[in-house]
């Protein structure tokens, strides 16, 4: 239908989150139930902005559909013309703060909604953008009390919930700060900002396996966000579980190749993992390789010592049986469980490295713990391992002496040594952003 000036006024409505639509009546016509695309629709309102030109509404109803189409300038030159048409609407004060917001504009979109709030005290929008807009502007003290006002009026303010949180996380007060985000993961349609706040505060508060419950929470309501998919994988490094923290980061470059580019905790982590990944690949290659072999090599080593200490005839003769005697069972079955159990504590030395451990106390009591489960209580003791941890990097070397009866009669003492460097990161160090996301 053709709009010209002699059209009554139009019948204009919004719907969906965003999604512009009009429908123009004609007195003589019946409604369609077809509305025009966006762009006929903001043609539209432009006109009708145009025909009545005092009419504040036809100015706001096209300042929020422009704002929606992301054409901020002229969305808010729309709304600045319906405040000033009819400064004493709260509604026009909001939709200009809103586009205000979208377009970077923080100061003048919290002076619009001090001033929707000072129209309308009662609105809870306004004091929820007002306190947003500080927020943004990184003035979380001055951002709580409008926050707190907009939920003693509406405490279903989903976003008011989850500000609340984020400005008493950067006000320091961590524990109120996640029961906050606790109370914001029940309200909206979509909590997964909330969710994924409450596992970043949870890990800040060195309570990885809650976090990573909060995280996975998030992560089911948007499977595709790398975000989350990175800050499970920091939990899970937390919580030593690397191999899974490795997979995490894996999936979430596939997706996304640089969602790391701006996370260089994370990425200094994942390349860690990665270099872990290549060393335990080729170690684990070679463990039961050596593990097989070098009994065989250190009973040749002994026999050829021997060997020097015996008289010419006597020496041809065993030289004559020496095969015999490396294959022999007895070196063979005290040698082998010795260098088993070293080589499966050699392994289990990397987890213990990996883990996020506050002190090197703490690791020495892991390591003699493991010692334990591995049947080397008897010959490793708290002086047996070196600890040296960093803020990034912890290595660990042990080093200690094992009796072996290698034939009837003949005990050697075996020195034994292994050394392990691993990453890990700190109980005090929150992994992932130091502030929480803020939607």
């Amino acid at each position: 239908m053709v709009i010209d000036n002699t059209e009554p006024p139009f019948s204009i409505f919004l719907v969906g989150h965003g999604a512009v639509g009009a429908r123009c009546i004609d007195a003589a016509e019946a409604p369609s139930d077809e509305g025009p695309d966006p762009e006929t629709a903001l043609r539209a309102f432009a006109h009708a902005a145009h025909v009545d030109c005092n009419d504040p509404d036809y100015h706001f109803i096209l300042g929020r559909a422009l704002t929606e189409a992301g054409r901020l300038a002229e969305a808010v030159s729309a709304l600045r013309t319906a405040v000033a048409l009819h400064p004493e609407v709260a509604e026009y004060r909001l939709g200009l703060g809103q586009a205000l917001w979208r377009a970077g504009c923080l100061a003048q979109a919290a002076h619009s909604f001090a001033e929707a709030a000072r129209v309308q005290p009662g609105e809870a929008a306004a004091w929820s953008g007002l306190g947003a807009a500080r927020l943004a502007a990184d003035s979380a003290a001055d951002a709580l009390p409008a926050i707190k006002e907009a939920l003693r009026l509406d405490e279903n303010q989903a976003d008011a919930a989850n500000n609340r949180g984020v400005a008493l996380w950067r006000c320091g007060d961590l524990g109120a700060a996640v029961a906050a985000f606790e109370a914001a993961t029940c309200l909206g349609a979509e909590p997964a900002f909330a969710h994924r706040n409450l596992g970043l505060a949870l890990l800040a508060l060195d309570r990885p396996e809650e976090a990573l419950s909060a995280l996975i929470a998030a992560w089911h309501l948007r499977p595709d966000d790398t975000a989350l998919r990175v800050d499970m994988a920091e939990a899970l490094v937390r919580l030593g579980r690397t191999e899974e923290a490795h997979d995490d980061f894996r999936a979430a470059l596939a997706i996304s190749p640089t969602c790391l580019d701006e996370r260089p905790q994370a990425r200094e982590a994942f390349l860690a993992l990665e270099a872990t990944s290549l060393r335990d690949e080729t170690k684990s290659k070679g463990s039961l390789l050596s593990a097989a072999i070098t009994p065989f090599i250190v009973a040749q080593t002994f026999l050829a010592a021997a060997l020097r200490r015996l008289p010419a005839l006597r020496r041809r003769l065993v030289l004559a049986l020496s095969p015999l005697l490396v294959v022999s069972l007895y070196p063979l079955w005290h040698l082998t469980p010795v260098y088993v159990r070293h080589y499966l504590f050699a392994d289990d030395l990397g987890a213990v490295a990996s883990t996020p451990l506050s002190s090197d106390s703490e690791v020495a009591n892991r390591l003699l713990h493991v010692a334990q489960r591995r049947g080397l209580a008897s010959v490793i003791d708290a002086n047996s391992c070196q600890i040296a941890s960093d803020s990034r990097w912890r290595t660990i070397t042990c080093r200690y002496q094992v009796s072996v009866d290698l034939f009837p009669g003949v005990r050697r003492r075996l020195t034994l040594e292994t050394a392990v460097e691993r990453f890990y990161v700190a109980r005090d160090e929150p992994a992932g952003r130091e502030h929480p996301g803020q939607d």
